[in-house]
């Protein structure tokens, strides 16, 4: 049972000779394999024709050592790479060979039967796909390829027999719907043509070459306005479809020309058909009718939106959807409405320029730079996710989680306006929360289109390259850009902004400042390769640079406000309803990861960062929205052939519901914490969690816990304030939101608090109940009661100190509260007049007195 020494030393021997024969052997069976492995894939799959011929040629000349098959596959797929050289004659000799190996090759009959079709030889090529049937009768492909032969020949109804066939085989198939449209549509038969159209555009709404086609149909029935609203759409699907702009042009022609009597009788006199024919009149001014329509329906419907409490956006965005080509009555002209959209993002994107605040995002960068970063990471994970799932490209799902995970700035604002809370702390987190996403979104508009090829999209015209050089190149012009801008920008356009207003013309100075947002995007876009937006962007920045930034941003409010709502016109234009009723679990995916997903994620992330629920919570209703960068971001994911129409309109589906929504979220914050901190003492450890910068040290000077001043606020005013009262040694105790702020005043040596100061708990570490003074440096009136009602329920003799800016709430402070109100309007107006009197030697009167 066991090997003696003696043969266990052979056996080695044996094994030292032998084992290295065998592992040569593997490794030339491995080497012949891959070999092998190369050859097929370059056959079966080479993009380049050259390549796939190596690699077939590789393969036929093995000889006999291949198989049978193999052989006939080769030269069947050299044959394909032969015709995609226009070596017509090769590839059918290539067949040939393949049939004589195989007489019963399906695919080489129909195969040699296309090309021979493509030749001009239909009889020949009819009875390659009659062999190829009598093979395999069920074959849609070579019932539709016969097809095409008959209707070459002018033998109309064999080949519509063909296709009735083919079409039964395969009903999913929209090139055979458009092959039997046509066909029809050269037999007179409309009706039925337009029905084959709507069948391959229900299977393929991307395809604009059926929506030209059906114009065409629909025009031959004297049916302009459906023709007229396929070529708009033609048009929008495909910019670049010249055949779609010339017809609109002659169809515009036809309109103008006619008299109102001449209208064709076939047209049905619907609502439909008055739009058409009011409109017919201004096509030969469609600048003015665009704009006509636009600003007038947006007015109305944002005005509606305005009055059941929505934000107005909804209105603009609706109106887009109405004016549109995929809902019935008026189209407007999506040409024109691109061209002054692209106005509208330029001098949207130069406002965003113009209050992007550096300072404002560096207090609050321990925050928002992280949270930011890994939110928009989560958001674009799951939007991206269930891309993938529903079978889109990975640059497609990309795009589409980028556009889902970066929300509205201008309905941010527009909320926290609303509810007094923008200069509150929670208000100033979620303002430099979005503008980290701006400032990555802009870098998602550097990179992508260098990217887009390689994304599996298509590159911009004039790329070409390695994604490495194209990413290089990108970066450089960027680069320069930016250097071109910071150095010699900021050094030109104060000057040229002063020199016009010297001059004392208020509409020279708006001009300037417009004409250089549109210039420098423009020079940007065409010299530096850089986009519209970026351009602009940069251009604010360096405006509000000068003395006369606010200026700017004020004389330029007027026009920015009115192309941005044609901005959010024209993208409503591109939005199809019907993607909600043919995909309603999709679009019910998307408002989910909006509303829901990047909610909870951001949740988190405040809470994991160290901040209170009331902070998650109000960050969480600002990020439950998208705006405008995700439109932005979905027209260039189009437009590189990464993202699906169907997807844009599932953004603009997801913006619509989630801005429309959002004011109920934000709402619903404050009940919703409420009712978390009554039910759940987790959640009442989240609204005051540990943290040491929360309460005083242990080692905190006495004079800083009793007769101190307890100052709400450390900003503009409080920092005077508190300036002021160190002056004089008056000790006291700051209570401020911003945990970086009261990180940095403690280094410096003084007493301070982290927390909202409406909470009671803050008030109370900031030892309120033996205080001297409450001083309440913060504009937040909103919670201004809160903060008074604890303080004098703690120390009914404190005295308290407020400021507002709201005439009608000071005096309503001052009989409540009994408080010291500072309105800011008459403190500033009293400091102007003393200065005034002083000048000519006169005192105040409450001076006299």
């Amino acid at each position: 049972m066991f090997l003696s020494f003696g043969s266990f030393a052979k056996y080695e021997v044996f094994l030292l000779f032998h084992l290295p024969l065998a592992g040569l052997l593997c490794l030339f069976l491995n080497v012949a394999a891959l070999g092998e492995s190369d050859r097929w894939s370059r056959c079966r799959s080479a993009a380049d024709p050259d390549a796939r011929m190596g690699g077939c040629t590789e393969v036929i000349g093995q000889g006999n050592r291949g198989s049978r098959r193999d052989r006939t596959e080769a030269y069947v797929n050299r044959s394909a790479a032969y015709r995609a050289k226009g070596d017509l004659d090769r590839a059918i000799a290539d067949l040939d060979k393949a049939l004589k190996l195989d007489p019963r090759s399906s695919p080489a009959l129909i195969e040699r039967a296309s090309i021979r079709h493509s030749k001009g030889e239909f009889d020949r090529a009819i009875a390659d796909y009659d062999k190829a049937l009598q093979l395999d009768e069920n074959s849609a492909t070579a019932h539709g390829g016969r097809a095409k032969a008959y209707r070459s020949k002018g033998d109309l109804d064999r080949a519509l027999a063909d296709l009735d066939m083919a079409s039964t085989l395969d009903p999913n198939s929209a090139a055979l719907y458009l092959e039997r449209a046509a066909l029809r549509r050269a037999r007179g038969d409309l009706d039925r043509a337009v029905a084959d159209y709507d069948r391959a555009i229900e299977l393929d709404p991307r395809s604009a070459a059926a929506f030209l086609d059906r114009a065409g149909a629909y025009r031959e029935k004297h049916d302009l306005e459906h023709a007229r609203r396929d070529l708009e759409t033609a048009s929008t699907l495909d910019p670049r479809l010249a055949a779609a702009r010339e017809a609109l042009d002659e169809l515009n022609r036809i309109e103008s020309a006619a008299p109102p009597s001449s209208a064709p009788p076939t047209t049905i006199a619907t609502k439909d058909s008055a739009h058409a024919k009011e409109a017919s009149g201004a096509h030969g001014l469609p600048l003015i009718t665009t704009l006509a329509t636009a600003l007038g329906l947006a007015l109305l419907l944002g005005f509606l939106a305005a009055r059941i409490k929505l934000p107005a956006l909804v209105g603009y965005l609706l109106a887009g959807v109405f004016l549109g080509p995929f809902t019935p009555g008026f189209v407007a002209n999506t040409e024109i409405a691109g061209e002054l959209a692209e106005i509208g993002v330029m001098l949207l994107m130069f406002g965003v320029g113009l209050h992007f605040s550096l300072d404002d995002l560096l207090d609050v960068r321990k925050i928002a730079l992280p949270g930011a970063v890994l939110q928009i990471a989560v958001a674009t994970a799951l939007g991206a996710g269930v891309a993938s799932l529903w079978g889109w490209g990975t640059g497609g799902s990309l795009v589409f989680g980028l556009a889902l995970s970066v929300a509205s700035t201008v309905v941010l604002l527009r909320a926290l306006e609303a509810r007094g809370a923008l200069e509150s702390m929670n208000g100033r987190i979620a303002v430099g929360w979005l503008v980290v996403e701006d400032l990555a979104m802009v870098l998602v508009l550097v990179l992508l289109p260098p990217m887009g090829e390689w994304l599996g999209g298509s590159a911009p015209a004039g790329r070409d390259g390695t994604l490495l050089l194209a990413l290089g190149v990108t970066l450089l012009k960027v680069s320069a850009f930016i250097a071109l801008m910071l150095v010699v920008g900021r050094q030109v356009f104060p000057q040229l902004l002063w020199q016009v207003a010297r001059t004392g013309s208020r509409e020279l100075f708006t001009l300037c400042i417009v004409a250089a947002a549109v210039s420098i995007a423009f020079a940007a876009a065409k010299l530096f390769g850089v986009s519209f937006a970026l351009g602009a962007f940069f251009a604010g920045m360096v405006l509000r640079e000068s003395e006369f930034g606010h200026r700017a941003a004020e004389e330029s409010l007027p026009l920015r406000d009115a192309f941005a709502v044609l901005f959010f016109v024209s993208v409503g234009m591109l939005f199809d309803p019907m993607v909600l009723v043919e995909q309603p679990l999709r679009g019910l995916a998307v408002v989910g990861i909006i509303v829901v997903g990047k909610s909870i994620a951001a949740a988190i992330l405040v809470l994991v960062l160290g901040y209170p629920l009331n902070t998650a919570l109000t960050v969480s209703a600002s990020l439950a929205q998208i705006g405008e960068f995700s439109f932005i971001l979905a027209g260039l994911g189009v437009s590189l052939g990464l993202l699906p129409p169907e997807g844009r309109s599932l953004i603009l589906a997801g913006a619509l519901i989630s801005i429309a929504i959002n004011p109920l979220v934000f709402a619903s914050v404050e009940p919703l914490r409420i009712w978390m901190r009554s039910r759940s003492a987790l959640a009442r450890n989240l609204e005051r969690p540990a943290d040491p910068l929360a309460e005083l040290p242990m080692t905190t000077d006495e004079k800083y816990l009793s007769g101190q001043v307890v100052l709400v606020g450390y900003g503009r005013v409080g920092r005077r304030i508190g300036e002021s009262l160190a002056d004089q040694g008056v000790p006291y105790v700051v209570a401020e939101q911003n945990r970086e702020l009261v990180e940095r005043l403690r280094q410096d040596g003084l007493a301070a608090v982290s927390g909202d100061a409406s909470d009671p708990a803050v008030l109370v570490q900031a030892h309120i109940a033996h205080a001297s003074m409450l001083v309440v440096a913060t504009p937040d009136t909103f919670n201004v009661r809160q903060m008074l009602k604890t303080a004098r329920t703690l120390n009914p003799e404190i005295e308290t100190v407020v400021r507002t800016h709201n005439e009608e709430e000071a005096m309503l402070l001052e009989r409540e509260a009994a408080s010291k109100v500072f309105f800011v309007e008459e403190e500033l107006a009293k400091g102007m007049g003393h200065h005034v009197l002083k000048r000519y030697g006169k005192a105040p009167r409450e001076a006299r007195a």
